[in-house]
């Protein structure tokens, strides 16, 4: 993690002014997982920002006016930057919502997707149903997993992956991938597999980015 900036008003609207039109993730202030949305114009005086809705059908209603709230961007390839903006909620809508700026940090990453080591248990099926094996997980992204299996995976077979647990007592994922290569270990008959996602649902992306995003912010208080 390398980079950073917080403070001046004039950063903050720099910052919000290059980075129109990006994707992001609105979280709570306990990093919980709200919804998606896309940085806008900010206001005349520079002050507030808009953020338009990207998936769903309105605003959770939680969202409310005074709430303090994250925005997190993943510049997703264009810099290998991961962005978190600070700010509290000046005026809702179904579709969007204006918050006013308080703090942003930047980080570079050396992914273009940052990804967080988890060693949680997990099973795998087959696409065509067959098979419930038991593996466990090395690391995780927004767009991939590496997992550890005894069973022979070839590249280019879809596989389901259910039962797994990020965050504890938190949710538990089903996540349809993508083997893309395998790396076999030399003891214990184990076998690494890289794999990224295919064809995941909008509450299942949803559930995942709250997850990741969680985990990421908590190892970055850490550091």
């Amino acid at each position: 993690m390398n980079g950073g900036f917080n403070g001046s008003e004039e950063k903050i609207r720099a910052y919000i002014e290059e980075n129109q039109g990006m994707d992001m993730e609105v979280l709570s202030e306990e990093n919980e997982y709200l919804f998606s949305g896309t940085i806008g114009k900010p206001t005349p005086s520079g002050r507030e920002v808009r953020i338009d809705l990207r998936r769903g059908e309105n605003i959770p209603a939680s969202v409310m006016e005074k709430d303090r709230i994250k925005l997190v961007t993943d510049k997703r390839g264009k810099s290998d930057q991961i962005s978190v903006v600070t700010g509290t909620v000046t005026e809702c809508g179904n579709k969007f919502i204006y918050i006013s700026p308080e703090g942003a940090e930047q980080y570079t990453e050396g992914r273009k997707h940052f990804r967080i080591q988890v060693k949680e248990e997990c099973t795998v099926s087959r696409a065509d149903g067959t098979g419930d094996d038991r593996c466990h997980t090395a690391d995780i992204s927004l767009t991939g997993i590496c997992i550890q299996s005894r069973e022979i995976y070839e590249p280019g077979e879809r596989i389901t992956i259910s039962g797994l647990r990020l965050i504890k007592n938190g949710k538990t994922h089903v996540l349809p991938a993508e083997v893309l290569r395998r790396k076999e270990e030399k003891k214990d008959g184990w076998n690494s597999y890289g794999c990224c996602f295919k064809e995941m649902s909008a509450h299942a992306e949803d559930a995942l980015c709250h997850d990741i995003f969680a985990l990421e912010l908590k190892r970055r208080k850490r550091e």
